[in-house]
């Protein structure tokens, strides 16, 4: 173990990394804030316009 045979990273070649499934994870991350956003903001104009004074 000390020799350090489990760290083998000759296969590995720089910027070679396939980030597609980063990359489509943060657009649904990014689209769902994005319409939660809109969903609260509505929401509280809504009850801004419907409020009560009781």
């Amino acid at each position: 173990m000390a020799d350090g045979s489990h760290h083998n990273h000759d296969h590995y070649v720089p910027g070679t990394m396939d980030i597609s499934h980063h990359e489509k994870t943060w657009l649904a991350f990014w689209a769902g804030t994005k319409w939660a956003a809109i969903v609260i903001i509505f929401l509280v104009v809504i009850l801004a316009i419907f409020r009560t004074n009781g």
